[in-house]
């Protein structure tokens, strides 16, 4: 399988890679990619089949191939020549991705055909295979962490009560909690609290002046998200 981006005009390829393993059996193609949507970050969600045990994953739910053919689901960062996430989703049978679907947040719901009876479910409203060939519905998520306020500005004249306190909303873009494992600021006379571990959770700043000297003054809060592709989110402060 392939994806190609032209740019504007149509004159010329902007971006175009495989998808694929090493598998050289008797069927073709070894890969199929029926499936492909842009979210709002201009990442390539695509879902496909694939026979290739080596087909490449990264950040994966599911590592190792499980039968026949695998579906399989990835998101690309085409301007940066990245894979984001890639993972096989299947059993012990042929199992293929035929469409997918992106919403809402970092959402995306994946159909396709599946004939194993051990493909993973969960909260399931049907858990067993009915037949040789039943469709399935799998809806997977890939967070990617922002904040309800790009920048926090706090504005402080001495003689003057300290500024109020405020608050930023940080998500991850999904409905499961991803662990927060550490959050810091870069500056002694700024404190950041949360009112959780675990995104999506509420900051709250704090400045004390103390001895500063008039003048303007620049911090960072950072939060770190292992599971996330861009494990640290950074939000400035002045």
């Amino acid at each position: 399988a392939f994806v190609l981006r032209m740019n504007a005009d149509g004159s010329k390829p902007e971006y175009l890679t495989y998808l694929g393993g090493q598998f050289n059996g008797t069927t073709d193609p070894d890969e199929t990619a029926p499936a492909l949507a842009i979210d709002g970050h201009g990442h390539v969600y695509v879902a496909g089949e694939t026979s290739s045990s080596d087909f490449k994953v990264s950040r994966w739910l599911q590592s190792d191939p499980g039968g026949l053919a695998d579906s399989w689901l990835a998101r690309l960062d085409l301007d940066n020549s990245k894979i984001i996430y890639s993972t096989f989703w299947a059993g012990s049978k042929k199992d293929s991705a035929l469409a997918l679907a992106l919403g809402p947040g970092e959402n995306v719901t994946v159909v396709g055909e599946t004939s194993s009876a051990n493909l993973p479910v969960a909260a399931a409203t049907q858990k067993t295979v009915g037949q040789s060939n039943d469709g399935f519905v799998a809806q997977f998520c890939d967070p990617w962490p922002g904040a309800s306020a790009g920048s926090l500005s706090f504005g402080w004249t001495q003689t003057t009560p300290l500024p109020d306190a405020q608050t930023v909303d940080v998500w991850s873009g999904c409905q499961q909690k991803f662990p927060v494992t550490e959050i810091k600021s870069d500056q002694p006379w700024l404190t950041v609290t949360a009112d959780g571990g675990t995104l999506s959770l509420k900051l709250t700043a704090t400045v004390a002046p103390g001895d500063l000297a008039p003048g303007q003054y620049t911090a960072n809060v950072q939060l770190t998200i292992p599971d996330a592709y861009n494990q640290t989110l950074t939000i400035p402060v002045s």
